[in-house]
């Protein structure tokens, strides 16, 4: 169970790898912290190599601060793991972790689902996906999607309409907003 927790980490760390602004990076700070993982309640299948962490989901190391509801680790025959964080009821997973830099800057989002497979190195958000750069308590930068994945092998952001991944005609476009740094009117952070 100890490997599966640090498989938790893994996914924390690589939902912060999901950042909009490539010269943002977490605080070098927190990978030196203990990481906290917080569940109401711990089942683990050893015939199944199946982790399941339920009744909230909480993991926080430093700044960072994942919430979910529920998590699932199953561990492949050939030894590698895909990590499920869902939220309850189409509620939302979210995460947020202060980046390193001048003005107060932190990354966040949230979304219903992300899946975290450590063979490929990619994490996926899907439903109601999205992704915020806060620089000074201003959204800089936000990106929303039904699927937004991160290959942190190749450092490919890619942000689509449906959950399948594929662009479907008849949904509304995936977004990507670019604030400018001297616009008045920027969104504060919630």
């Amino acid at each position: 169970m100890h490997l599966s927790l640090r498989r938790l980490i893994t996914v924390a760390g690589l939902l912060l790898s999901c950042t909009l602004a490539p010269i943002a990076h977490a605080e070098k700070a927190d990978a030196l912290k203990d990481a906290v993982i917080e569940a109401g309640k711990s089942f683990y299948d050893l015939k199944k190599n199946l982790n399941v962490l339920s009744l909230g989901v909480t993991i926080t190391r430093g700044t960072l601060l994942i919430q979910a509801d529920n998590a699932t680790i199953q561990e492949e025959k050939d030894g590698t793991q895909i990590v499920t964080l869902l939220g309850k009821n189409h509620g939302l997973i979210t995460f947020r972790q202060k980046m390193d830099g001048p003005n107060e800057r932190w990354l966040e989002g949230e979304a219903e689902k992300a899946v975290y497979n450590e063979k490929t190195e990619i994490v996926v958000f899907t439903t109601r996906a999205k992704v915020r750069n806060i620089e000074a308590n201003k959204v800089m930068q936000e990106q929303f999607g039904e699927y937004l994945s991160y290959d942190s092998r190749n450092e490919v952001l890619t942000g689509t309409n449906s959950v399948s991944g594929e662009h479907d005609t008849a949904k509304p476009r995936t977004q990507l907003i670019l604030r400018s740094k001297s616009a008045s009117g920027t969104t504060q952070a919630q």
